[in-house]
């Protein structure tokens, strides 16, 4: 059996939350019965997790861009129906060698407030996470139609992961 570069980053996120104290049982996520997600897992049979990874930084800016689709949302609102609040976002800056965790609500309050300044849904949605030295994580959604404008940003502790995601109550 051969890895795919998701495996080996889902992979390392994982590890680190099979270490942490709290830890008791990890399992493949089913959005619908019989399909198993790539990126959705069900941890301590409480919570949902939901992994992506960014490999490189962009050039311009040194952010990580991670893009959630119609098929991602899905997944996600399986999630959170299964899970409620209990469902955090994973994203593996590759580079960086770090991960930063976000609660599901920040993802939907970013999409929301790009979809109101928009005035439009949209087929995708680009997450943007700054990995700066030193520093918390910058994590945001750029104004629509706007050069280097930030909507809100949500600033995450760099060692929130992986104890947020079993503190979290």
């Amino acid at each position: 059996m051969s890895l795919s570069l998701k495996d080996q980053y889902h992979g390392a996120a994982m590890i680190k939350i099979a270490e942490y104290p709290q830890f008791k049982a990890i399992n493949s996520f089913e959005p619908t019965p019989g399909q198993k997600s790539y990126s959705a897992f069900a941890v301590n049979d409480d919570t949902g997790v939901y992994l992506k990874y960014g490999s490189n930084p962009t050039k311009t800016f040194k952010e990580y861009s991670f893009v959630f689709n119609k098929a991602n949302f899905a997944e996600l609102d399986a999630l959170k129906v299964k899970y409620k609040k209990r469902v955090f976002l994973l994203l593996i800056c590759v580079r960086a060698k770090c991960v930063c965790v976000l609660e599901l609500e920040e993802l939907e309050a970013k999409r929301a407030q790009r979809k109101s300044e928009k005035d439009a849904p949209e087929d995708q949605y680009q997450l943007l996470v700054a990995v700066r030295p030193n520093k918390r994580f910058a994590v945001y959604m750029n104004v629509p139609g706007v050069k280097k404008t930030a909507l809100t940003k949500t600033f995450v502790n760099r060692n929130e992961f992986p104890k947020a995601i079993f503190d979290a109550s």
